[in-house]
């Protein structure tokens, strides 16, 4: 289905929070900033998670009890910010770096978090956050290129990601954390990967803008297209190294996509023929 209400190109997140289905996104229309709101997909009510204008990339916990995303909180960089759902109360830091640091993800059990830090040296690299003891470690599948958009699988065996180190971006796949084992699962350009029918399929967006699945059977098996996206939104990776502009359901068989849509306040384009003539006149 297509995503409706405040949802900007930024970032989309779906998970269960009290046993409902519920959407995250962020609304950059209203006071020019960034806030994350929450809506229930059954019902259709919104309700507001931040208030500062300065929130990005949400992500849900698996259990739907609380969110990470980043802000520049007090001060500058951006930073991990964990809140707890349904509770009133600023969001808590979470980590330490002087580098950006986007929220990317979970892990299955809830216990670490993913994300992205951005710096001039390495570009773009995955790091892991542990919040049982407070540790930011990095993780060993980096590379001198870019690495990023982090999504670990269900069952805690993988870590899906986008690296540009063939020259453009491809989607991979990694034993999770060591990422001794490391398989290519997209050809010919991909990005965005999310998992789906639990730890057994990777979905992504192909460089042509189509859905695209591969099955995991020991090795990913061949990518088939699901269907064409055309309209779908877009982000500047520069900038939000982990948006994402669509989910895919647990089971992989229902999808949210923030598209583009036809500004209503627009006016609209005429067309002057002959306009030589007119100048005559």
């Amino acid at each position: 289905m297509a995503a409706s209400g405040p949802v900007s190109a930024t970032s989309l997140t779906v998970g269960t929070a009290r046993q409902t289905s519920t959407n995250v996104s962020l609304d950059t229309g209203r006071n020019g900033g960034a806030d994350v709101w929450i809506r229930d997909l059954g019902t259709g009510h919104e309700t507001r998670a931040t208030f500062d204008g300065e929130a990005l990339t949400p992500q849900w916990s698996p259990d739907g009890t609380r969110l990470v995303f980043c802000g520049p909180g007090d001060k500058p960089p951006l930073k991990l910010l964990l809140k707890q759902v349904g509770i009133d109360g600023a969001a808590t830091p979470v980590g330490t770096s002087n580098l950006p640091n986007f929220a990317s993800g979970w892990s299955g059990d809830g216990q670490t978090i993913v994300s992205v830090r951005s710096d001039r040296v390495h570009r773009e690299d995955l790091w892991l956050h542990r919040l049982k003891d407070n540790i930011d470690e990095r993780l060993t599948l980096n590379t001198d290129f870019s690495e990023s958009h982090g999504r670990v699988s269900p069952d805690d065996r993988w870590i899906a990601y986008e690296t540009d180190a063939s020259g453009r971006r491809e989607v991979w796949i990694a034993s999770f954390p060591a990422g001794e084992i490391r398989r290519q699962v997209s050809q010919g350009g991909g990005a965005s990967p999310e998992w789906g029918d639990g730890s057994r399929e990777v979905i992504y967006l192909s460089a042509d803008r189509r859905l695209m699945s591969a099955r995991l059977d020991g090795e990913p098996a061949a990518p088939r297209a699901l269907f064409a996206v055309p309209n779908v939104a877009e982000v500047d990776q520069l900038a939000f190294p982990t948006a994402n502009v669509y989910l895919a359901a647990s089971n992989g068989q229902r999808f949210l996509f923030a598209v583009r849509t036809r500004d209503p306040n627009a006016p609209p384009i005429n067309i002057v023929v002959n306009w030589p003539a007119l100048v005559s006149r």
